[in-house]
């Protein structure tokens, strides 16, 4: 990776599904609060603090574990993931040319990922590169995966477009492919492109995942990277899928490939 790569972690979220009165990014996993690993992984990826998107609520608390380990940037009220990159200083770019995102309740990502996706970013001249996860069903645990957004394709298999869950009819909602959303973008682009993205959704927020239709529109190819494992795209929103993590974790530590989770 060259140093004019920047990675931000966004953890502003409001934690609501985890029913838990700690941030959920703080809350342990195999012994460690889970976006200590994400921090982690950026780090050995490029050798450099991570930008670490939070909300004011829960700032102190993450700071009293992570310490200097990123910089922060404050997202006043959490509106989506286009505002939380839109929250981050201008300054914190100064000298770089691209920007990786990366999310808090993603613990399972690793730093040759990270690499992989950014090194793809650079052949491919894309204006944003995305990785995306194949799943063989959403039976068993691979249904923390059902609530994704699915990957749709042209013919010619180029990226199409993302559609969310909540948006998909029966058809896409079959896609196996999915979006966890890790995204490469060249600064330049988006600093031209985040500003017209609109919160016309049913959430009033504003999405990263736009910005995909609006390279498409443009007539710009898009870059896609398959993730390898796709436990590396988990995200955690539940007490369920945390343990899922956990479980995930230990078969790594013990050498053992997670054969009984993927059923």
């Amino acid at each position: 990776m060259v140093p004019s790569d920047r990675i931000a972690i966004l953890a502003a979220g409001r934690s609501t599904r985890m029913n838990s009165g700690t941030p959920k990014v703080l809350h342990d996993l195999h012994g460690k609060p889970m976006l200590w690993y994400v921090v982690q992984s950026a780090r050995e990826a490029n050798g450099t603090k991570p930008i670490l998107v939070v909300n004011a609520a829960h700032r102190d608390a993450i700071a009293k574990i992570l310490a200097d380990e990123v910089e922060y940037v404050v997202q006043q009220e959490p509106r989506g993931t286009a505002d939380a990159v839109r929250a981050i200083p201008p300054a914190l770019f100064a000298g770089s040319s691209h920007l990786v995102v990366l999310y808090g309740d993603h613990p399972l990502v690793s730093a040759p990922t990270i690499r992989r996706l950014i090194q793809a970013h650079a052949a491919a001249y894309a204006p944003l590169t995305m990785m995306t996860v194949t799943v063989p069903h959403f039976g068993g645990a691979y249904g923390v995966f059902e609530a994704f957004g699915r990957i749709i394709r042209q013919s010619d298999g180029m990226l199409d477009r993302i559609v969310e869950y909540k948006d998909a009819d029966e058809a896409i909602k079959k896609i196996k492919e999915v979006n966890p959303g890790y995204y490469c973008f060249s600064l330049p682009w988006l600093k031209g492109n985040l500003p017209q993205v609109k919160a016309d959704n049913t959430q009033k927020e504003f999405y990263l995942t736009d910005l995909v239709g609006m390279a498409r529109r443009a007539g710009e190819a898009l870059a896609v990277v398959p993730i390898d494992d796709p436990w590396e795209g988990l995200g955690i929103n539940t007490q369920e899928a945390l343990a899922l993590a956990a479980q995930i974790m230990a078969s790594r530590d013990a050498g053992v490939k997670p054969e009984a989770l993927h059923s």
